[in-house]
Parts: C-alpha cells; structure tokens; sequence
C-alpha cells in the first residue's frame, strides 16, 4: 500500500507546520498545498486527504466543502484556531461533510506539542479510511425509497412495556453530520429524552448543541450539571464532562464529572450507558453511530444485563464514516437491529410510541 497523500487549502504557517509534523511518518505523504480551493484543485484531484484551513474563508462552510467535494469526493481535515467563530464553522463542516477537525494551537508546552504531532498523524491515517458520504440533502422519492429498502428486512422485536421510554446515543467520527441527520427525522412531539454522547473537546460541543437546536424540531442543548431531565429534549454532554443520568423516584437528573478518561474519552459512551443501566421502570434504547475504537460497546453489555428487553440499534457499515463503534457493538451480540442513518429516527420514533410485542 502507497503512502496518503495529503494537500493542505490554507496558510502558508498552517501548510508548513502540517508538512513539518507529517514528515515524521512514513505513510503520509505532503503532496501540496494552495491558499485556495480554486488554486488547489489538481492537487485535490490526486490527494487521498485534505486539510483545510476554516479560518480562510466566509461563513459559508457548507458551500466551501461542496466545492471541494464536487472535485473529488475526498475526506476532508478541517484545521480551525479553536475561537468562537471558527469553532461554530467547524462544526457547520462537521455537519456537512468533514470527516473530522484539528485545534491548531499556537503556543503550547513541549509535550502538547508531542501528542499534537501524533493527533495529527492519527488523524490523517483514520481519513484515509474513512467513506464519504453524498449529501444527505435527499429528495422526498429518494427519501421513501431508501426507508421502504431498509425497513423490509427490520424484524419485529420484543418492547419493555414500560411507559416511559429513553434513549442513549453515542457517536464520534463522523458523528455531527450523523445527529445532523437522526435529530432532524425526530418530531417536536416526541415523548422521550435523549442523551448525546459526542467525541469532541470543550467549546465544541456548545456550537455542536446550538447548531442541532436551530436545526432540529426539538430541543438540543448542552448539559449542565444537577439539571431536571424534560421529554422532547435532547442533551449534548459537554467536552471534558462524563455524563451520567441518575434517578430519583420517577425524576432524572444530570451529573457531570471531571474524572479520569474512560478509553481515552471524556466524555465517555461507557460511562453514560453505565447510569443509564441503573435506571429503573424506563425502556431504554441505546444508539451507536459512527466512529473510531470500541466506546459504548462494554456499556451496551451492562445495559442489557439489567434489561433484556433493552434495544440497541448500531448504525450499519453503509453509511457510517467510520465502522469501528458499530461493528464493536454488533460484536457483542446485544444489538437489535443494524440500521442506515436514514432510518435511525424513524426507528426511535416508532419504539417510543409503541409498547408490548
């Protein structure tokens, strides 16, 4: 296998830090780079991944990945300061068709910089791996057809027949354009609450969260520790915050936590099924979507021990950007049904207004 070629769309001190950092490996190679998309396109034509630096251009991110992708359908790097502006544009492109982001700090200790090389490099080996998507903008007819293909082979499944109902969905690579999608098939009525665990550091989950709710017939936001858990919500767990659920009598409320990382992750799939395991006189659904490592696979384990009647659904290899969460829970045999993302919220909505057999 060849070396990932690499071409970085931005700043000339971007490109070469970027180029400085990747010469340490020798899979990756610095095929080029331009100050813009218009400059870059043969190299994007004959690149594996790109890099592109956010801070470069407008507010119309979705736009500028369009023009890239229309190109070459390649993943894409998005490379942001991590200032409020730029953390709001990268999680538009999150939501649109980057696979993934890089904080480009520019003063930080020696080791800081160490695991930022190696970030860097990790995350470039995991673009290349990864598939991109067509636009999720289907039409209505697309739309009917892919859900009549898929719903065919869904089989019929045994339901708590509890009343109330929560569900639990955990996502990372790739993730932000998955929710994009799974929140905007949930209706404003929707009687349940819903708990997001996202991969990403601090500052991003809140664009992450705002950008949902303006998008979203529910409700979407951050948690805050201590806060009363309401139905037709939906809480994002902040960057560098486990989530837990707890219960008293029939009221949930949220705990954050700052304690030590749970594979590597904080905020941790693992973590939040773990509480939400000890939840009682709930119907508990889990969701698993696209993403790096195994998070959320010990979790879904517990989950079903303390209820066997627990769904659990895993985003299907078709559509997910990345299919190591899936296939981590697929592996431990306690998931329902194997879904495209298209179908996810129409499965969440028909589990939530239906009980029994």
């Amino acid at each position: 296998m060849g070396k990932i070629n690499i071409t970085v769309i931005g700043t000339p001190i971007y490109a070469d830090k970027i180029k400085e950092i990747v010469q340490q490996s020798d899979q990756i190679s610095f095929y080029g780079t331009a100050i813009d998309v218009e400059e870059g396109e043969n190299l994007i034509r004959s690149c594996d991944v790109v890099l592109l630096d956010i801070g470069l251009f407008s507010d119309q991110v979705d736009s500028l990945l369009e023009s890239v992708l229309q190109i070459k359908p390649v993943p894409i790097i998005v490379l942001a300061d991590g200032s409020v502006n730029q953390t709001a544009k990268t999680v538009t492109a999150m939501s649109t068709g980057a696979v993934d982001f890089l904080k480009m700090n520019e003063k930080v200790s020696k080791q800081s910089e160490e695991q930022f090389h190696q970030e860097v490099i990790a995350k470039i080996i995991h673009a290349s791996k990864t598939k991109v998507q067509p636009s999720l903008k289907y039409s209505v007819k697309d739309e009917k057809n892919i859900t009549k293909k898929n719903n065919c082979t869904r089989r019929k499944v045994r339901t708590s027949t509890h009343q109330q109902v929560l569900i639990a969905i955990g996502s990372s690579t790739g993730g932000p354009r998955a929710l994009h999608k799974l929140l905007n098939d949930i209706p404003e009525n929707f009687r349940a609450p819903i708990f997001i665990v996202q991969h990403m550091p601090s500052g991003f989950t809140k664009s992450l969260a705002e950008r949902l709710n303006n998008t979203s017939n529910i409700h979407v936001k951050e948690a805050r520790d201590g806060e009363i858990v309401r139905n037709g919500t939906a809480y994002i767990a902040p960057g560098n915050y486990h989530m837990r659920v707890k219960q008293k009598r029939d009221q949930l409320t949220l705990q954050l936590t700052k304690e030590k990382t749970r594979l590597g992750h904080r905020p941790s799939i693992n973590i939040l099924l773990e509480s939400i395991a000890q939840i009682r006189n709930y119907q508990k659904i889990v969701v698993i979507l696209t993403g790096m490592g195994r998070d959320g696979a010990e979790g879904i384990k517990k989950v079903k021990r303390t209820e066997r009647d627990a769904i659990v659904i895993a985003e299907s290899d078709e559509t997910a950007v990345i299919n190591g969460m899936p296939s981590a829970a697929i592996a431990t045999n306690c998931v329902t049904e194997v879904l495209r993302i298209e179908n996810i919220g129409a499965a969440l909505v028909e589990y939530t207004n239906t009980r029994g057999y």
